[in-house]
């Protein structure tokens, strides 16, 4: 398994993690349930430590795609910069979800907080998707974006 194979396979972990823990949040705060609370922050929490090897195996996924002539940079920057922001607030949201499941006394607005927070970090984690699968994927591009020429590598121009 290369660089690439591993990212793609850790990323979808915290943008699902997201979504479900946004959903089991929701769920909670309209039942009222102690029991979806509890786990819905202890999902919140565990996507937020995921969020995190899925990140920093990009750098190494990054640069095994140097080497390949049909890969934007464009594209791969655009991506570096959405799931930066994702991960922060997805780690954020999932330390809050601790704060709240560990010392939270007024479980409504705290709850009703870290669902705000995974509410952005769930968009965020979209949109990173969205971006990384733009890197390979041109059906996906908006269609005001050209398709790029491809760009070689910069180890290949210093070697020419």
């Amino acid at each position: 398994m290369n660089p690439t194979h591993l990212h793609l396979i850790l990323n979808h972990v915290p943008i699902i993690g997201a979504i479900i823990s946004l959903a089991a949040m929701i769920v909670a705060v309209l039942w009222k349930s102690e029991d979806y609370r509890r786990a819905a922050l202890i999902l919140a929490f565990v996507t937020g430590l995921l969020a995190l090897p899925a990140y920093f195996s990009g750098e190494e996924a990054e640069e095994s795609l140097e080497h390949q002539v049909k890969i934007s940079e464009v594209f791969v920057e655009e991506h570096e910069e959405a799931a930066r922001l994702a991960m922060i607030a997805t780690v954020i949201a999932g330390a809050a979800a601790a704060v709240v499941f560990f010392y939270g006394r007024d479980k409504k607005p705290a709850l009703a907080a870290v669902t705000v927070l995974f509410l952005v970090a769930t968009g965020l984690m979209v949109r990173a998707g969205n971006t990384g699968g733009q890197i390979r994927h041109t059906e996906i591009r908006p269609a005001s974006s050209e398709p790029l020429p491809a760009q070689p590598a910069e180890h290949e121009e210093e070697d020419e």
